[in-house]
């Protein structure tokens, strides 16, 4: 596929979502299919490029840790053990120092002492979990809560005043959570927490944590979505790749897991009160596009979990679907859009880690980025894993 037909065909996907909506699926399949196969003449544009130049290399390719071509996990080095203390031959055949060359800005490595300062001084701008005074938006909301919490608490105590396991859940930063969504409406809200409380009841969560089967009982690594650690601001960061999934056709089984997962680690009392969920584009497929998704992942955040997803950091992101995203982001509410975050170079993506991340999530996170993805496949570590993973 030319490049000129690749646009071609792009435009004309794009002409079908916007003219037609009875063939918004078709212009979808037809985006994704002329997206992959112009991935895959790039990487063989590219693989050729790069066997060429070997050949004509007169000397001995040195790897470094920032080739992609690098695998960690297997037998490499440890990148962090990496240093101008590596020994080369010179043109004389002795052993001699590899010459002093400085490692790219964004290879260095994070700081943990520095990582809990920047966390510890993010805890003292707290005013109640999840909100800050760095937002004016989420201040200006959270006061419309704070007015509305009372006729709220009225209507909560009418409808659920006998029921303990349901209290107990609606505190009153559970419902600061659902008068922010609503503006500080308080009818509004209430007719959120009623839609929250009968989907709780209806999959047995108000007496117990729920756990993924599949994970549990058939295999371990079925699902792609799991926690990394927090950032600095307290936040459970959720790393998922529709790639390394093992199961990737049931929704409805990923969806439960993704609840799972919530559920086990936002909590109120400790502070982790929002996600930050990080979609890896790594070895992403057509295949792996599925518009349900997508939908029921809206849904559960709008409807059950107002006010948890605290970001969506999108890496890798497809270009065509960046074209896409500039088109359709005027019409995605300004909170929602607000959240979204698109890191599309390295550069980009290492200095957000940096900024935001400790240094083992920094460090696999790297790995991941720079190692084939497949069905299981994740970096190796003692730390950074799936709760189900043996």
């Amino acid at each position: 596929m030319s490049l000129g037909q690749f646009i071609f065909g792009s435009t004309v996907a794009l002409a079908a979502l916007v003219l037609d909506s009875d063939r918004i699926l078709l212009g979808a399949l037809v985006l994704l299919v002329a997206h992959s196969s112009y991935r895959f003449v790039k990487d063989v544009q590219r693989y050729r490029s790069r066997a060429k130049a070997r050949i004509l290399s007169a000397t001995p390719r040195k790897v470094s840790f920032s080739d992609k071509s690098v695998i960690p996990g297997a037998n490499n080095e440890d990148p962090s053990k990496r240093g101008s203390a590596d020994i080369v031959k010179s043109d004389g055949g002795q052993d001699s120092p590899a010459p002093e060359v400085p490692a790219p800005e964004v290879l260095m490595p994070v700081d943990q002492e520095s990582f809990e300062a920047r966390r510890e001084a993010y805890r003292r701008t707290l005013v109640v979990p999840g909100v800050t005074r760095l937002s004016d938006f989420d201040m200006r909301r959270q006061r419309l809560a704070e007015n509305s919490l009372s006729e709220l608490r009225t209507l909560i105590n009418k409808e659920y005043g006998d029921d303990q396991a349901v209290l107990k859940f609606l505190t009153n930063t559970a419902c600061y959570r659902f008068l922010r969504a609503r503006e500080g409406n308080a009818e509004a809200a209430m007719r959120m927490i009623r839609t929250t409380v009968e989907w709780r009841r209806k999959n047995d969560m108000f007496n117990r944590k729920p756990e993924c089967a599949v994970c549990m009982e058939q295999e371990p690594r079925a699902h792609a979505y799991f926690c990394m650690g927090t950032d600095v601001r307290d936040r459970a960061v959720m790393y998922s790749c529709s790639a390394r999934a093992v199961d990737q056709k049931s929704v409805e089984a990923g969806m439960f897991h993704m609840v799972c997962e919530m559920e086990h680690f936002l909590n109120d009392d400790t502070g982790v009160a929002q996600i930050v969920w990080v979609v890896d584009f790594n070895g992403f497929k057509a295949r792996h596009s599925n518009p349900e998704l997508g939908r029921q992942s809206v849904t559960l955040f709008q409807q059950v979990y107002p006010e948890r997803l605290g970001q969506l950091v999108l890496l890798d992101f497809p270009w065509l679907f960046s074209v896409f995203f500039k088109i359709v982001a005027p019409l995605i509410d300004p909170v929602t859009r607000s959240k979204i975050t698109i890191l599309r170079t390295p550069a980009e993506q290492e200095k957000y880690f940096e900024e935001n991340w400790s240094p083992a999530m920094v460090s696999w996170i790297r790995q991941a980025l720079r190692m084939p993805a497949g069905p299981g496949i994740y970096p190796e570590s003692d730390t950074i894993r799936g709760r189900y993973w043996k």
